[in-house]
């Protein structure tokens, strides 16, 4: 956890998401980011629980009301990110700070993020960042 921004940190020596999207379930205040990748998921946080067989991290907004947004951290080597179909959608969010933010960090990596599907952020300090040798948005490759 950064600055109230729970972080999705890659393992390995290069990392393949083949799905990188969220859905808010406004009902109880959790917001579920999909991370379809070729390696497992694992870490614990407060206000977290990672399900490894459903590649989904999901947020308890009620445990973190001062939430910011996500970081996906990259491993350094070679990653290659896909934002899913259905995107990644913080403006849906109803719970936590005023204004979230998606920042994908590849970490100095020969990395390839791929945007097929809008990015929405919330509020005057939202915002969507990448760091990436190669940033494909639109594309479906």
């Amino acid at each position: 956890m950064v600055d109230h921004c729970p972080v999705v940190q890659l393992a390995g020596t290069g990392t393949t998401i083949r799905n990188l999207a969220t859905q808010y379930l406004p009902a109880t205040r959790r917001l579920v980011l999909t991370v379809a990748a070729d390696r497992p998921l694992t870490g614990s946080g407060p206000g977290l629980v990672v399900n490894p067989r459903a590649g989904t991290v999901t947020v308890s907004l009620a445990q973190l009301p001062r939430f910011r947004g996500i970081v996906v951290a990259g491993t350094g080597a070679t990653d290659r990110i896909m934002l899913g179909p259905h995107g990644v959608n913080l403006a849906a969010v109803t719970a936590g700070a005023a204004s979230q933010a998606f920042m994908i960090s590849t970490r100095l990596g020969a990395d390839v993020v791929t945007g097929r599907s809008p990015v929405r952020t919330k509020g005057a300090d939202g915002g969507f960042v990448v760091e990436a040798a190669t940033i494909n948005l639109g594309a479906a490759a």
